[in-house]
């Protein structure tokens, strides 16, 4: 009956989400090995509940074996999908639900002083370099030559070195270590002093540069 195929669906349901939460991270993107390490029946149920809390159209079943023979996929594949307004990106062991019409933001570099606002609008942050004050979503120290800044998109080739790190590397390679996807390398910006990279940022995280200099000062994150 009706009544009883609800029943069911709705036990189905449950115990899919009891599952995805010990296969999703804290954004929602779902482990890819822990979807290979289920049976192929369990993977499509936990694969449609998954769209279905993401609010993505549900797919037919090709479309369906298409997303498992991304899991299949090498880790270096980055395979793809389109599902209407969603589109389902592979990178490494995740895979992620973005919109398929989200394009690359750019930001125009800005220079500034120490103690004035940079307001990175499509992250809805603002950065200050200075003392530090209270309210800041992330702070942290670093050190610097100068009173001047500048804050940019930097080039993937850019050798960096992170604070206790002990080697320079180029930035893309940085970023592959960390598993930042390609999609989202374009929203860190570098900031800079007159001589020398000081930080990378991005939405709600700094991470501080092996920079020299004789000034300490707080880098600092705050809500628009």
């Amino acid at each position: 009956s009706a009544s009883l195929c609800a029943e069911q669906q709705g036990l189905l349901d449950e115990t899919c989400d009891e599952r995805l939460e010990g296969l999703c991270d804290k954004h929602g993107c779902i482990s890819v090995s822990g979807l290979n390490a289920a049976s192929p029946a369990w993977q499509r149920a936990l694969l449609r509940r998954w769209l279905e809390l993401n609010k993505v159209a549900m797919p037919g079943t090709r479309q369906l074996t298409q997303i498992q023979q991304m899991l299949a996929a090498r880790p270096d594949a980055q395979p793809h999908i389109v599902l209407g307004n969603t589109q389902l990106r592979r990178y490494q062991d995740t895979l992620y639900c973005l919109d398929a019409g989200q394009l690359p933001w750019s930001f125009k570099t800005v220079g500034f002083n120490a103690q004035e606002f940079v307001v990175i609008e499509p992250q809805r942050q603002k950065l200050m370099v200075g003392k530090q004050q209270d309210g800041a979503l992330c702070s942290v120290s670093v050190a610097t030559a100068e009173s001047q800044f500048s804050l940019s998109q930097p080039v993937l080739s850019l050798p960096v070195k992170p604070a206790g790190e002990v080697h320079h590397k180029p930035l893309k390679k940085w970023f592959k270590q960390w598993q930042v996807p390609p999609w989202e390398r374009s929203d860190w910006l570098l900031l800079s002093d007159a001589e020398q990279p000081v930080a990378l940022v991005t939405k709600g995280q700094i991470i501080a540069l092996s920079a020299t200099g004789q000034r300490k000062v707080f880098l600092q994150l705050f809500a628009l």
